[in-house]
C-alpha cells in the first residue's frame, strides 16, 4: 500500500476476528516498529506479545481485578469496555520502556513506535488499536509477568479487522499549521 493511502485509511478496530496472525505478520510490524525514530537513538521500547492462552490469562488477571472491585475510577470502566476488544482479538501487546529515567523524548520516542506498529499492521491488513488506559493496571501485570526496570507506556491490539469504521472529524489544516 502507498504510505499517504495507509494514513488515510488507519482506523481504530474494536472488533477483530478469530483468526490467528502469522508469525511473518507480526515479524514484519515488530521489525517496523524497532526502526522508529528515537532521540539519541537510546530505542527504549520493549514489547510483550500476548497470544493463545497467555493473552487470556492477561485478560483474565484484569477482569478479576475489574469484578472485585466495588467502585470503579473513570479508566477502569474505559478498560471493563475494552476487555471485550482484548478477548476478541488474536494479539495484545505490552509497550514498555527499559530505561531508568524517561525524557520527554523518550516518550515521544516509544509513541513514534507505537505509531510504527498501527501503520505496518495497516499496511498488510491487520487491524490495531492503540490502548492507553492500561496503564491503570501497570501494577497487576508487573505482579504477574517478570517485567522488573521498566515501565509500561502503553498496549497495542492486533488482529484482522472485522469492521470497516467511517473516518473520523479532523481539523482542518488551516487549524493546525501556520507558516511564519
Amino acid at each position: 500500500m502507498e504510505l499517504e493511502s495507509v494514513i488515510k485509511n488507519r482506523r481504530s478496530i474494536r472488533k477483530f476476528k478469530n483468526e490467528s496472525l502469522k508469525q511473518e505478520e507480526l515479524n514484519y510490524i515488530f521489525e517496523c516498529a524497532r526502526l522508529a525514530p528515537s532521540a539519541h537513538n537510546r530505542q527504549p521500547w520493549k514489547y510483550l506479545v500476548f497470544t493463545g492462552d497467555e493473552k487470556c490469562k492477561l485478560e483474565g488477571l484484569i477482569s478479576d481485578y475489574l469484578t472485585n472491585k466495588i467502585e470503579l475510577s473513570y479508566h477502569e470502566k474505559i478498560m471493563r469496555n475494552c476487555l471485550k476488544f482484548i478477548k476478541d482479538a488474536p494479539v495484545f501487546t505490552l509497550v514498555y520502556s527499559t530505561l531508568e529515567e524517561n525524557t520527554l523524548n523518550d516518550y515521544i520516542s516509544l509513541g513514534a513506535s507505537i505509531e510504527h506498529i498501527c501503520l505496518s499492521a495497516k499496511d498488510i491488513g491487520v487491524g490495531s488499536l492503540w490502548l492507553g488506559v492500561i496503564l491503570e493496571f501497570e501494577e497487576i501485570i508487573a505482579k504477574n509477568y517478570n517485567v522488573d526496570n521498566m515501565k509500561l507506556i502503553s498496549a497495542v491490539i492486533l488482529g484482522y479487522p472485522d469492521e470497516e469504521p467511517a473516518s473520523r472529524p479532523r481539523k482542518d489544516i488551516s487549524e493546525i499549521v501556520e507558516y511564519i
